[in-house]
């Protein structure tokens, strides 16, 4: 099964998310704000549940570990973050250990 067909309610707000802001530019010229680091953690957390579900947990955080440092790529004081979760990321539980010594 495809990520992009998942039919939950979570995976839809975050396209619907991205899709306004898109919509709007296009629409008025106006770019809207970009998400806050505590929403991007959370779109972090739901994506890698999705993940987990598709393809096991194991297999999930070895992607991660590529995708991952790229929801905290636009904010200041993540940069021990971002390398821990390319380096060390393996379970669900290091992605909230590792998410939760991020000061938001």
């Amino acid at each position: 099964r495809d990520l992009h067909s998942f039919p939950t309610r979570r995976s839809s707000d975050l396209r619907l998310r991205l899709i306004s802001q898109i919509v709007h530019y296009f629409e008025t010229g106006e770019k809207l704000p970009n998400a806050t680091i505590s929403e991007n953690i959370n779109y972090l957390i739901e994506f890698a549940d999705m993940l987990i579900e598709e393809k096991g947990e194991y297999k999930a955080m070895m992607l991660l570990r590529g995708i991952a440092p790229k929801f905290l790529d636009s904010y200041p004081n993540t940069k021990k973050a971002r390398i821990s979760l390319a380096q060390s990321l393996t379970t669900r539980e290091s992605l909230m250990r590792i998410l939760g010594e991020i000061d938001k």
